[in-house]
């Protein structure tokens, strides 16, 4: 995950953000995804294409700064939920993996047939597990 960061980050240096932007979207929907239905997607292209800037200038940068050791995430001790669909890009799956190996209090919900844009694709199915788990 942390590759593939950096790869759209210094695609956005040398190409610029909506480049950036399509290289991102392509790999968590398709290269189609500007002619996807905006649950499929996530919103509208045009928020997405407004909001970029802020993702690759500071969001992705700020997610590359966070690098807990194995220690940090062991004394977790918060419920940690891990939300994500089955058909999400495999980068995802490796910062599941590590928390589920190392956070004490970790539990996992992936919902069938559902990639990266599970809030907007699966709405019904997040909001039951969330309730659940903010029940417990």
């Amino acid at each position: 995950m942390r590759r593939r960061t950096r790869e759209l980050l210094d695609t956005q240096a040398a190409r610029g953000t909506e480049a950036a932007l399509d290289e991102f979207m392509t790999m968590l929907v398709g290269p189609d995804w500007r002619d996807a239905p905006e649950e499929v997607i996530g919103g509208r292209v045009v928020d997405m294409e407004r909001d970029a800037h802020a993702f690759f200038g500071s969001d992705l940068p700020a997610l590359l700064a966070w690098n807990p050791d194995d220690a940090e995430l062991r004394s977790v001790h918060a419920e940690v939920l891990w939300v994500g669909g089955d058909q999400s890009p495999p980068m995802f799956g490796e910062m599941r993996d590590r928390l589920r190996r190392l956070v004490p209090h970790y539990s996992e919900l992936t919902v069938r047939g559902a990639g990266h844009q599970l809030a907007s694709t699966h709405p019904a199915v997040l909001a039951s597990a969330l309730v659940a788990h903010f029940t417990e």
